[in-house]
């Protein structure tokens, strides 16, 4: 006797009977069941179906990686940027800070209009500021020209040193960058200190200013200055 239904059929006795009006459940005996051709195919469709499931969850997991990992890489770059944009800031702040408080440092600066000199109370530092400039090839040429100096009825002229140069430098401005207070300046825009450079072997370097920029190069300018209480 033959059992069919849509993916299975039987071969077998029937061990249990059905009467009118009743339904039972058929049992067959499971050694002699064979899947149908449409059983196969669903079968096969089934494991496909399955497998297309599978694939496309690890496609939507791989894809939900890919954008997180985006996410992580945009959050980090942006917090890079973030950072620099802080610290340049910070940066600037800090320099106008400097500037202003150097600004007010150089407000102070008076200039002498008889004699041709600014004077610097803070330090009490007098500038030569004629409109005759010296220039020097070297430093040797440059402080003996301080020590001959003879000018506004004083004679105690030296070579400045490197910060105190710095001091009549402006970096608000450009080309000049010089104190307002200063009217004479050389065309070299670059003049002479006393400081050597000691990273240099034998400190053989002169560190010089330039008031433009620029590397100055021999002859720069001269401009002595004198303590005002010594």
């Amino acid at each position: 006797m033959v059992y069919q239904d849509d993916d299975y059929i039987s071969y077998g006795e029937i061990k249990a009977s059905v009467g009118d009006g009743v339904r039972q459940p058929i049992v067959v005996n499971a050694d002699n069941v064979s899947m149908t051709k449409e059983g196969y195919e669903r079968k096969k469709q089934a494991k496909e179906k399955a497998a297309e499931a599978k694939r496309q969850r690890e496609l939507k997991n791989a894809e939900e990686a890919r954008q997180r990992k985006i996410i992580e890489t945009e959050k980090t770059k942006q917090k890079e940027i973030q950072k620099r944009h802080d610290m340049e800031r910070m940066a600037k702040l800090k320099e106008e800070g400097v500037s202003k408080r150097f600004k007010a440092y150089q407000a102070k600066f008076y200039r002498d209009g008889k004699l041709d000199v600014v004077i610097d109370p803070t330090t009490n530092l007098m500038w030569q500021d004629g409109k005759s400039i010296a220039l020097a090839n070297n430093l040797e040429e440059a402080n003996n020209y301080c020590k001959r100096l003879d000018y506004a009825g004083f004679k105690d002229w030296r070579m400045p040193v490197l910060i105190e140069l710095e001091t009549t430098v402006d970096n608000s401005k450009s080309n000049p960058m010089i104190a307002d207070t200063f009217k004479n300046l050389s065309e070299t825009k670059a003049y002479w200190s006393s400081t050597l450079d000691a990273r240099k072997p034998n400190g053989t370097i002169i560190k010089a200013i330039s008031y433009i920029d620029s590397h100055p190069r021999p002859p720069l300018a001269v401009r002595c200055v004198r303590d005002i209480n010594k």
